[in-house]
Formats: structure tokens, C-alpha cells, sequence
């Protein structure tokens, strides 16, 4: 009686294929960890591009023009948003605008990509902060930038009523200056991803920093309106 042999050339023993599962697993949790850096730099690195385009956008009509040009800054002090629709909430912090006294708002609102906000001056003064190169001191967020009085902006739309509301101003010679007194003055935005919070304490949003979240300081020459870039998130 002849004999016969089982012929494995075409398939896998069940011992292999579990092999194979568990070295694709292992892989998959190296590989998912680096894909979500390169997310999240991408979101910061489209975040630096759109604004430094717009930056660009509000100094060359400044001087072309020949007026003061600001780029609107919402915050999140919430008497911004006193008497307007809730959806307005959604730009504190992560939007921005340029508008002028002559012809209103010139483009529309952009803003930053999802979960990523700019820091405010109250939350760059922490000592808890996600970095130490977030220097309140030269925050664009700060008192120094806020328009108050005659000279606050009309928010959200020019047809709205002024609010007190921060802004970075371009002079006719191009120049970034502060409210008072027009002081020439080196800017820093800075970028970081964090979880808001809102309706609580009395503010529209709260910033809740991310762990080992990415941060980036982009610093504005006062006197060509060039955008520097640096990543402070290893700091």
C-alpha cells in the first residue's frame, strides 16, 4: 500500500501565521506614533504658513495704501463676544482677520487648523506653561495690543459694534507697533496644542495644554514684518 505525504508548499501552520500577526502588531505600534508627528507637524507647519501669508497680506496694503492695517486678534476675554452669537466663540484664540479704518474688513476670517490655539498673555505668564520660550513679555496677546476707547475695532463684521479687542497694527512705513504712542516692538505669536474649555470662570475658553504637546514661537521683525520660526516644543 503506498504511502502518501501531506503537502505543505501551498500554506502556513497555524504556529507561523501567528508568528506573522504578532511581528505586523509590534511594527504597527513603532510606525502609528511617528505618523502622528508627522500629523501634527503638518497642522503646525500649515498653521505658520497661512499666517505668515497674511502678515505679508497687512503690511504691503498698509504701505501701498498708505494706512494703518490690523491684524485682529480675538482672545478670550469674553466681553468680546458680549451680545453676539455663540458660533463667534469658536474664534477665540484660533482666529485672525485684517481690517482697516477705510475699508473694513479686507479678508475673511481664517483659522488655525483644529486643536491648535494660540497662547494668550494670561496663560504665557504661567509657570506651568508647555515651554519656557513662551515669553509673555513679547507675546503678540498682550495689554500693550488691545484697542480700546475710540479706537476699538468692530468684531466680528465692520457693520458690528467696536469691541475692545487685541490687534498687531501696521504703520504706512510697514512698521508692527504697539497702541500707545506707536513704540516699535518686537512680536512673538505662539502656537501650541492644547484642549479648550469653554463657559468656565467666566472666560470663553480656557486653554488645557496637551501632554508633550507641540510649540512653536513665530517672531515678527517690527520693522520688514518678517516671520521667524522656531519649535520650542523640545525646550
Amino acid at each position: 500500500m503506498a504511502m502518501t505525504r501531506t503537502d505543505r508548499s501551498g500554506g502556513f501552520t497555524l504556529v507561523e501565521l501567528l508568528i506573522v500577526i504578532s511581528i505586523m502588531a509590534i511594527m504597527f505600534a513603532i510606525a502609528v506614533p511617528r505618523f502622528e508627528d508627522i500629523g501634527r507637524g503638518g497642522k503646525m507647519r500649515a498653521a505658520v504658513n497661512e499666517l505668515r501669508s497674511t502678515i505679508a497680506l497687512a503690511r504691503q496694503w498698509a504701505i501701498a495704501n498708505r494706512e494703518d492695517v490690523y491684524l485682529v486678534l480675538p482672545d478670550d476675554f469674553s466681553a468680546v463676544y458680549s451680545g453676539l452669537s455663540t458660533n463667534e466663540y469658536a474664534k477665540a484664540l484660533r482666529s485672525y482677520a485684517v481690517f482697516t479704518r477705510s475699508r473694513g474688513y479686507i479678508k475673511d476670517w481664517a483659522y488655525l487648523p483644529a486643536g491648535i490655539y494660540f497662547v494668550d498673555q494670561n496663560n504665557s505668564s504661567q509657570a506651568a506653561r508647555p515651554s519656557p520660550c513662551i515669553n509673555a513679555n513679547r507675546n503678540v496677546f498682550r495689554q500693550q495690543t488691545v484697542y480700546t476707547g475710540a479706537d476699538r475695532i468692530p468684531f466680528p463684521t465692520a457693520t458690528d459694534a467696536p469691541k475692545q479687542i487685541n490687534a498687531l497694527r501696521f504703520t504706512p512705513q510697514g512698521w508692527a507697533v504697539e497702541v500707545n504712542g506707536g513704540t516699535i516692538t518686537p512680536f512673538d505669536f505662539y502656537l501650541v496644542e492644547a484642549v479648550a474649555l469653554d463657559g468656565l470662570a467666566g472666560q470663553v475658553v480656557r486653554l488645557v495644554w496637551k501632554d508633550n504637546p507641540v510649540v512653536w514661537r513665530l517672531g515678527v521683525n517690527p520693522l520688514t514684518g518678517i516671520l521667524r520660526t522656531y519649535d520650542c516644543s523640545q525646550l
